[in-house]
C-alpha cells in the first residue's frame, strides 16, 4: 500500500503535499509506518530525558514532555495514551465518512465536503530537498528528518556527532523510504 500525497484546497486555504487518508486500511498503514517511526523517535528521546531537560528530535516528544512535566505522569505512558487517542479520533472520523489531511509533522484535520483534492503530477518520492539536519543551540548532536519524519538508523540512533554523518544517515533513510514507496506501487 502507498499513502496518497496530494495538494488540497479547503475552505479557501491551499495545503501542499499532504497525506490523504480515506480508508481504515490507509489509516492503519499510516500508523504502522510514519506514525510508528515518529513514536519510536519520541520514546527514545523520553527514555533519555531528565527531570530538568528533554532534548527532543521531534514535535511529538516535545509535546509529551511538556504534558509530563505539567501533570507529573510518565512520558512513555503519556506517549502511548496520546497515540491511542489520536488513532481513536482518526478512526472515528474515517468511520463517519471523513477524509483526513495529514501534514509532515503528524497534525491532521478532516476535510470539508467541498474540499478539492488535487493529485500530484508525479508519483511522490523524497529528495535531498526533503532532508533537514538540525542542531540545538549549545547542543552537541545533530538530528535529521526526511519530509518531517525523524531519521532513525539501523542501530536505532536518532542523533549523531557530526552534520556530515547525520546527512549521510538521512540520505540512506530517504533511499529506504523511496524503496518502500516503489515496492508498494507494484
Amino acid at each position: 500500500m502507498i499513502l496518497k500525497r496530494v495538494n488540497i484546497k479547503d475552505n479557501g486555504t491551499f495545503y501542499e503535499n499532504r497525506i490523504l487518508i480515506e480508508t481504515i486500511a490507509e489509516l492503519n498503514y499510516y500508523h504502522d509506518t510514519i506514525f510508528a517511526t515518529n513514536q519510536k523517535g519520541a520514546a527514545k528521546d523520553l527514555i533519555h530525558s531528565t527531570k530538568e531537560s528533554c532534548h527532543t528530535s521531534n514535535e511529538l516528544a516535545g509535546a509529551v514532555d511538556t504534558i509530563s512535566k505539567c501533570t507529573g505522569k510518565g512520558g512513555i505512558y503519556l506517549l502511548a495514551q496520546l497515540a491511542g487517542e489520536c488513532y481513536k479520533q482518526q478512526m472515528t472520523l474515517i468511520l463517519a465518512g471523513a477524509k483526513l489531511c495529514i501534514n509532515n509533522k503528524g497534525g491532521y484535520f478532516p476535510l470539508s465536503k467541498d474540499a478539492e483534492i488535487i493529485p500530484l503530477e508525479t508519483q511522490f518520492k523524497y529528495t535531498v530537498k526533503d532532508i533537514n539536519v538540525t542542531k540545538y543551540d549549545a547542543g552537541k548532536h545533530y538530528y535529521a528528518t526526511v519530509g518531517g519524519i525523524p531519521v532513525i538508523d539501523a542501530d536505532n540512533d536518532s542523533k549523531w556527532n557530526t552534520y556530515e554523518f547525520a546527512e549521510e544517515t538521512a540520505i540512506k533513510f530517504m533511499n529506504k523510504l523511496n524503496a518502500e514507496i516503489s515496492e508498494n506501487q507494484n
